[in-house]
């Protein structure tokens, strides 16, 4: 079964780009560009891995973060923050919501973006058939 990851990033051109090389290596990649569209894909729980801009239109990141730690369903799915804010405080209070890593789009490569997806949604694996 192919992974499934949910691409939300309002920035349309970071979006094609993460989506082709995302498609590219057989992930289904559902693209959302803004908060409330996000919140509707996320409760669907059709995603295997997360990858969340946290500037984003109508409802921001940290917002569908916090709503998302409180749902025991779908918490335990990878998050991981994609994001050109960087500021320690803001980074610091993403991880108390159970994000997997907070990744600066400006500092980032999309390869090293495939490498860090197939990195949880490897690990999520292992965990799942170890835990059976």
């Amino acid at each position: 079964m192919n992974n499934r990851i949910l691409l939300i990033e309002d920035n349309r051109s970071i979006m094609e780009i993460y989506k082709k090389i995302l498609e590219e290596e057989g992930y289904i990649v559902t693209p959302v560009e803004d908060g409330l569209l996000a919140r509707e894909e996320i409760n669907r729980g059709e995603w295997d891995l997360m990858l969340l801009d946290v500037m984003l239109p109508k409802l921001d990141g940290l917002s569908l973060l916090k709503e998302l730690s409180a749902n025991t369903k779908l918490s335990s799915k990878p998050v991981l923050i994609i994001s050109n804010v960087n500021e320690a405080d803001f980074i610091a209070e993403c991880k108390t919501y159970g994000i997997k890593e907070y990744i600066i789009k400006a500092e980032v490569l999309p390869s090293e973006i495939l490498e860090k997806v197939a990195l949880y949604l490897t690990k999520d694996e292992h965990t799942a058939v170890n835990n059976i």
